[in-house]
C-alpha cells in the first residue's frame, strides 16, 4: 500500500496499490526471495 493511499475496498494478497482512492498498480510474485549480501559494498 503506497504512502497516503486511501483504501476503500479489500486488497488482494501480493497486490501493490496507491492513490486516492487506492488503485491497483502492480501484482507481486508470491515466490519473491530477498538475499542480503553487503560484501560487495564493503570490499
Amino acid at each position: 500500500v503506497g504512502a497516503g493511499a486511501v483504501v476503500t475496498k479489500d486488497v488482494e494478497p501480493y497486490t501493490i496499490v496507491a492513490g486516492n482512492p487506492a488503485r491497483m498498480i502492480k501484482r507481486r510474485c508470491k515466490d519473491l526471495a530477498y538475499e542480503l549480501d553487503f560484501k560487495a559494498f564493503l570490499a
